[in-house]
């Protein structure tokens, strides 16, 4: 029972940053949020029961603190006071989950398979999302159909194109053309981290990085070109012979 939940709490968070646009009617409280209490919740309660040590992450938990005592004198301050604290507050919950559960219940390798799943899935979507804005001029939603969304403007997007005229960037099922360009970036690194340099590597690799591309996201590119950079430096015999396999 406990792996199940702790592949669950894993699955949540490797899918957080595209579930959290998913609303439940209820304020600014997302599917991702709901997924991720109950999944702590179960967590802390197993956890309790067998008396199970929990390991906390103290750099993040220094990180919380500040976060906290720099809000006390900024918060007040605000003139949208109450949007502030709502995402002050999501973020500090975030960080609570950081800090108390990942280092005892986050499956490393299950959750770097789910992000690749994810990152090749994310990239296949953009690239007909970008065929389709460039050439068909017909923009084609990244979001699930007849599920609440907390950013309605990415329902408008389309109307808002052929009314306007607007230049809409493609971002693939994200809210963001950054959000998803640094999705991919976690992504990429692990693949570039990856010391099998066969085919399929090398596909995914430039697969990946031609998303980030089509993306145009700034950080997102400058990230991927560091990531390259640092692979090409580290590898450059396995650069040149592969350099030398595709001219042949």
């Amino acid at each position: 029972m406990l792996q199940f939940w702790r592949k669950f709490f894993t699955a949540v968070v490797i899918t957080y940053p595209f579930v959290s646009l998913y609303g439940i009617n209820v304020s600014t409280i997302s599917v991702a949020d709901v997924l991720l209490a109950v999944s702590l919740f179960v967590l802390a309660f197993i956890n309790m029961l067998q008396t199970r040590r929990i390991n906390i992450l103290y750099p993040f938990l220094i990180f919380f603190s500040y976060i906290v005592i720099s809000s006390l004198f900024i918060l007040p301050m605000q003139h949208d006071f109450m949007n502030i604290l709502l995402r002050t507050v999501r973020y500090l919950y975030l960080l609570l989950a950081l800090i108390f559960f990942v280092k005892s219940n986050f499956i490393f390798e299950y959750g770097k398979k789910l992000l690749l799943f994810f990152s090749v899935l994310a990239t296949l979507f953009i690239i007909i999302q970008a065929f389709f804005l460039y050439f068909k001029g017909v923009y084609i939603q990244g979001y699930i159909p007849g599920v609440p969304i907390l950013r309605e403007e990415l329902t408008t997007f389309a109307d808002q194109m052929q009314q306007y005229g607007l230049d809409i960037r493609p971002r693939s099922f994200f809210g963001e053309p950054a959000h998803y360009a640094v999705y991919e970036v976690c992504g990429l690194s692990f693949v570039l981290c990856s010391q099998t340099h066969n085919k399929r590597f090398w596909l995914m690799s430039v697969f990946m990085t031609f998303g980030i591309l089509i993306s145009v996201s700034s950080t997102g590119i400058l990230c991927a070109m560091v990531l390259w950079a640092i692979f090409v430096f580290k590898n450059k015999h396995i650069v040149f012979k592969f350099t030398i396999k595709l001219f042949r």
